[in-house]
């Protein structure tokens, strides 16, 4: 770098920016002198910050920032209050406290006139006007109505930050919307897709399904976003070999992984199928006058079912059973002294104890 003896003398500061260009301060403020000495910027900014890989490099006055390009050009007169962060040639800047978007050039691309605004994803950024939000694309427009209480994404991931790490919004080209506390799905082009009524939706993920809840029932969506299980139980279980336990009341049935409801609650409980039945059973009581002394006993009575919710034998008689096993399963009733078999269709084969 050439420059003279009295010229480095008057300079505080001479500090390299990168591209051959060199800040200097000179009586508190900042300017850019090129290898020759000669002065590109005079001294007039807070700051001048080293260039960023993609050729730009920041300037600060006042606590409002601008930027150059790699030519010592200046793009944009520090006017931005948010410290501009290019995200594939795109900035949030922040101008009378509102927020829109530029691009490297300096031109506008969405006009600052939101309270908030996230970095593009798949040519849409979430805009916030006072507690609603909504969509623009690149071209300014509002693709989604700024009439949401807020956003998700199908897989529940939550921001972290307005710097371009984040995911898409949008998966499988639909993102969960809340309007007036109520959940459902809308589209890229802002339509809806599951209606906003549900007070709660789950996590969705490629493949899968998810919880709904409304009025403190649970149903099941797809990935679509259709109702695969309408929202009318207490509680639904994860699947095991294809099928889900459904309870509601205290009572329990069966949905399979076709999201069909093969058998309604009626059960207080059902097991796991084994050789294509699955043992069933039901609580009662039994009253019993001791000398006047009235109590009431627990009892269980188990039957079956078969793979298709059909029930077999059903859980009033037999007060003991064991799974399936080549044909048949062991049953157990207190008003027959001996040994019973039960076949797949339920008939009984009674073979007596001897005395």
């Amino acid at each position: 770098m050439k420059i003279h003896e009295n010229e480095r003398k008057s300079y505080e500061q001479i500090i390299p920016i990168g591209y051959g260009y060199f800040k200097v301060l000179i009586n508190g403020l900042y300017g850019i002198i090129d290898q020759e000495g000669l002065v590109i910027i005079p001294p007039r900014f807070d700051n001048v910050y080293d260039f960023h890989e993609n050729g730009i490099a920041l300037l600060k006055k006042d606590g409002k920032y601008g930027f150059i390009n790699n030519h010592c050009e200046i793009i944009l007169e520090p006017i931005s209050e948010y410290l501009l962060i290019f995200v594939d040639g795109l900035s949030i800047v922040k101008v009378n406290n509102k927020q829109g978007i530029i691009d490297k050039d300096g031109n506008t691309i969405i006009e600052p006139k939101y309270d908030r605004i996230e970095y593009f994803h798949d040519n849409l950024a979430k805009v916030e006007i006072g507690n609603k939000c909504g969509f623009v694309n690149k071209a300014g427009e509002e693709v989604v109505a700024v009439i949401y209480d807020s956003f998700e994404r199908l897989n529940g991931y939550i921001s972290l930050g307005d710097f371009g790490s984040d995911p898409p919004f949008f998966q499988n080209n639909m993102v969960k919307a809340k309007l007036n506390g109520k959940w459902g799905m809308i589209n890229q082009s802002g339509k809806v897709v599951l209606p906003i009524e549900y007070d709660y939706i789950g996590k969705i993920t490629p493949n899968s399904f998810s919880y709904v809840k409304l009025n403190g029932k649970i149903g099941l969506i797809s990935l679509e976003g259709k109702e695969l299980i309408p929202p009318r139980f207490d509680r639904i279980e994860s699947f095991k070999d294809g099928y889900a336990q459904i309870k509601d009341g205290g009572k329990v049935g069966l949905i399979n992984d076709k999201f069909s409801i093969i058998l309604e609650p009626k059960y207080n409980a059902i097991f796991d199928f084994v050789n294509g039945f699955a043992i069933v059973c039901n609580h009662s009581y039994v009253r019993v006058d001791y000398d006047g002394y009235v109590q009431d006993f627990p009892i269980t009575y188990y039957g079956f079912i078969n793979m298709n919710g059909k029930e077999i034998v059903a859980p009033n008689i037999y007060t003991k059973a064991t799974n399936f096993e080549k044909g048949f399963a062991e049953v157990y009733r207190s008003n027959f002294y001996g040994k019973i078999l039960i076949d797949e269709e339920g008939k009984e084969s009674l073979f007596p104890y001897k005395n």
